[in-house]
């Protein structure tokens, strides 16, 4: 609000764009007082309304839906907007899959559908890209180039009817900010093309804990459960007895990546690295099959 307020005292005004407006000013939804003031009326309320919007466009990462998240849920679906129009009508989409496939999908959805509100917005509202803090954010450029998720979520958009049809030229710069939205809640049907990791490090140490922490933020990688799991495409050990790992995985294992107990940064660097190549051999392989 200072940096705002810097700006306009220095003559810097937004241009007047009704855009802004339709978040502070819909029929049927509360609307929003003005809380910068202007000397002219139109600059207070278009102010207030690139303020409110540069307050809820960001990604609510909290485990369940904040009093923000529900009023944002409310305000959108009072609006019967494009916005809730294209966000619903993934959720549906998407929870309309086969039931027996997505046991582990939330039932409301609540803070997936405030987030898909903020991303449907903020697209909407500027007609395309625009910058914003996740084009610095270089891991998993590619995440959405794989698998049965990112392929639904184009499906989606090629079948867009009524005014929510308005997104689908969006569709190339939004589906993969759509997919990092959206895998958490319906991880079933994001598991087609992930990297099957297993890790065999002694338990309780911080090593495992560590690596543990450093893969579960790596959006294609799965761990695999235990130590019989017989598809796994990869092993992380820090064992290097050709027997014990034997022991674990027989002798027809999976690769081996050995581990440091004491890793450096750079270690994990060139661990992602080596995982995106396998991820992405894993499924060029898949791809030629077909």
């Amino acid at each position: 609000m200072m940096v705002q307020h810097m700006r306009m005292t220095q003559g810097a005004v937004l241009p007047q764009e009704v855009a802004f407006t339709r978040l502070t000013q819909a029929p049927g939804a509360e609307v929003l007082p003005d809380v910068i003031q202007a000397d002219r009326a139109w600059v207070a309320t278009n102010e207030s309304g690139f303020f409110y919007f540069c307050r809820i466009h960001f990604l609510s990462l909290a485990p369940k839906p904040t009093a923000t998240d529900r009023w944002l849920i409310d305000h959108f679906q009072r609006r019967n907007s494009v916005v809730a129009h294209f966000a619903d009508g993934l959720i549906d989409f998407l929870a309309s899959q086969e039931a027996d496939v997505l046991q582990n999908a939330p039932k409301d959805h609540d803070l997936l559908r405030a987030n898909l509100y903020r991303v449907t917005y903020s697209y909407w509202l500027f007609g395309g890209d625009f910058a914003k803090r996740l084009d610095f954010y270089d891991e998993d450029r590619n995440a959405a180039a794989f698998g049965r998720l990112p392929a639904l979520i184009d499906t989606y958009f090629e079948n867009l009817t009524g005014d929510a049809a308005a997104m689908r030229p969006y569709q190339s710069i939004m589906r993969r900010v759509i997919y990092g939205v959206v895998r958490d809640d319906f991880p079933e049907l994001d598991a087609d093309h992930q990297l099957n990791v297993a890790v065999l490090i002694e338990p309780g140490t911080f090593t495992l804990r560590d690596i543990l922490h450093f893969l579960d933020g790596i959006s294609f990688v799965q761990l695999a459960e235990g130590t019989t799991q017989v598809d796994a495409d990869v092993i992380i050990t820090t064992l290097t007895s050709p027997e014990l790992i034997n022991q674990y995985y027989g002798q027809d294992h999976p690769p081996l990546i050995q581990w440091q107990t004491l890793a450096q940064e750079e270690d994990y660097y060139r661990l992602y690295a080596e995982l995106t190549k396998r991820h992405d051999a894993k499924n060029a392989q898949a791809a030629t099959a077909e």
